[in-house]
């Protein structure tokens, strides 16, 4: 699932809940709501972290647009770039919340080495629970590890 939409789908689900439930309708209109100012249905410093992290993979995907257009160097020292950039966002989100094991792993992905990276995410994912956003972590690391070899 995209980081983005499972955002939403958690502070839609949670803003429900607290209202005691609404329609499939209401329901619907609620999420629209929230994807389009998901900063106002954020109530929590583990949402407010989830949501930097759906922003930099939203950035992280931006960037790889003309990555095919690219010869050999360009396209490592874009990669650089790229990891750096997504690194500084990951240190954002875990200053908001330390345990957002989503940012953790994605902070391994893009400052470890190989050896290194793994046994990051290992640790990442003993230390964290299903409470921590692991829901996303098999498709992050589908998604953008695959994409950053070469």
């Amino acid at each position: 699932m995209h980081a983005g939409e499972e955002l939403v789908e958690r502070c839609a689900e949670k803003r429900s809940r607290s209202l005691g439930g609404l329609s499939d309708a209401a329901f619907l209109e609620l999420e629209t709501a929230v994807r389009a100012n998901p900063e106002r249905y954020v109530d929590d410093d583990a949402e407010a972290a989830f949501l930097e992290v759906a922003r930099a993979l939203d950035r992280v995907t931006a960037s790889m647009a003309d990555d095919d257009l690219r010869d050999d160097d360009d396209y490592m020292a874009e990669r650089a770039r790229r990891n750096a950039r997504l690194a500084d966002d990951c240190h954002r989100a875990l200053a908001l919340d330390g345990g957002c094991v989503d940012a953790q792993v994605l902070l391994a992905l893009a400052t470890q080495t190989d050896d290194a990276m793994l046994a990051a995410v290992g640790a990442a994912m003993a230390d964290g629970g299903a409470n921590n956003g692991l829901s996303v972590l098999q498709s992050l690391i589908d998604d953008f590890a695959g994409r950053w070899r070469i």
